[in-house]
């Protein structure tokens, strides 16, 4: 409610009839003054609804006209509106009402009639008079056409704001889909070479005897499948790929944590399949850094992942409850830099996104990190 607004009505419509007051000193029945305003003050104080309740504004100025018609014609108002050529029966703040109408159209329909009723009783036609016609044009028609002028303008800005909106978007979604096309294909043939040089050196290490070729074979082993997990993180930046990448990863990702007696359970709440490669890449890691903590210091803690999108933000919650035995994955837990969770931060906020980490009243441990569903990949097409 503009309560200043509604103020200033109140006082306009107090000072307009302490003028009429001052002007036509001769009354016709004690208080008259006072009633006259009495009737226009229910639509002064609902200026300050003007904005979001129009209709109520323009039904209360509406009773007011007809009040003050009903007092002029039963002669107690006659001294403020004595008669004369251009006499409009309408309360003081009847052109804003008029304007708010036309510019904050509720119900249009409702409020055709209702102004139509008040340019009626303004214009007189049970003695017409052209001055009584062209100071009711003056009082509603012209605040009307002003407001529907502004109701027009704001529209098309709207309008505007929105297609450029809608184009940028779109401009950004078609940079991307060149720079995942571009990545995938640079991917494909990074595959092909290294996949068949790291070969060839397996194929030799084979034929050496020994702990180091053992290692040498573990380790070209181990660098095919992470070359082979990167072609598929490229390859789902793609479009038609995009869409259950996030929800088939994150199953993936729980899928290989039970195979090692970790359970999880996997929650997602809103549509997660069209997120931007960015975010898709960032809430996966996220997933598996946390499982990978629980893992380390929370062997078979009950671990639940929850996923949700609303109103434009991704939220990832990785709660696990107390580890179901102390000391954790001894073996596991010497693998690790430190930096884990402290990379995840860093990663999190390089999409503009938080993550918070700690322990939960019950013991747990949990990690929550709120992103935006949408981040343009970065214009110099780096891999993430």
């Amino acid at each position: 409610c503009d309560v200043p607004a509604a103020v200033m009505a109140v006082l306009a419509t107090v000072v307009v009839e302490a003028v009429a007051a001052v002007a036509h000193p001769a009354s016709t029945m004690a208080g008259a003054e006072a009633i006259t305003v009495l009737v226009q003050l229910p639509a002064a104080v609902l200026v300050g609804l003007r904005k979001r309740r129009p209709l109520w504004l323009v039904a209360a100025t509406f009773l007011g006209t007809v009040a003050l018609l009903v007092l002029t014609l039963a002669g107690v108002a006659a001294d403020r509106f004595p008669g004369d050529a251009v006499t409009v029966f309408v309360p003081v703040i009847t052109p804003v009402a008029v304007y708010a109408a036309a510019a904050y159209p509720a119900s249009p329909r409702r409020a055709v009639p209702m102004l139509a009723a008040l340019f009626l009783v303004a214009s007189r036609p049970w003695d017409p008079h052209p001055a009584v016609v062209t100071v009711a044009a003056v009082v509603v028609g012209l605040p009307a056409v002003l407001g529907l002028y502004v109701a027009a303008r704001r529209r098309l800005i709207a309008e505007l704001i929105e297609r450029a909106e809608h184009a940028e978007r779109e401009q950004a979604m078609l940079a991307e889909r060149a720079r995942a096309d571009e990545r995938a294909r640079l991917a494909e043939e990074m595959h092909e070479v290294v996949t068949e040089r790291v070969r060839q050196m397996l194929a030799g290490a084979e034929r050496l005897p020994g702990e180091p070729a053992r290692h040498m074979i573990d380790a070209g082993r181990q660098v095919l499948a992470e070359l082979a997990d990167l072609v598929a993180a490229l390859r789902a930046d793609l479009p038609g790929e995009q869409a259950a990448a996030t929800v088939s990863s994150l199953e993936q990702l729980a899928e290989e944590s039970a195979a090692v007696g970790l359970p999880v359970e996997l929650v997602h709440d809103g549509d997660i399949g069209d997120l931007s490669p960015a975010v898709h890449r960032t809430v996966h890691r996220v997933v598996q850094e946390s499982l990978t903590n629980v893992r380390k210091h929370a062997p078979g803690a009950r671990t639940q992942v929850r996923v949700s999108r609303h109103g434009g933000r991704v939220r990832v919650v990785v709660r696990n409850s107390p580890p179901a035995s102390r000391g954790g994955d001894a073996e596991l837990a010497a693998t690790g830099s430190g930096l884990g969770l402290r990379g995840l931060r860093h990663r999190v906020e390089l999409v503009g996104g938080t993550v918070r980490a700690g322990r939960e009243p019950d013991g747990g441990f949990a990690v929550d990190a709120v992103l935006p569903d949408f981040v343009p990949a970065p214009t110099g097409g780096g891999l993430a």
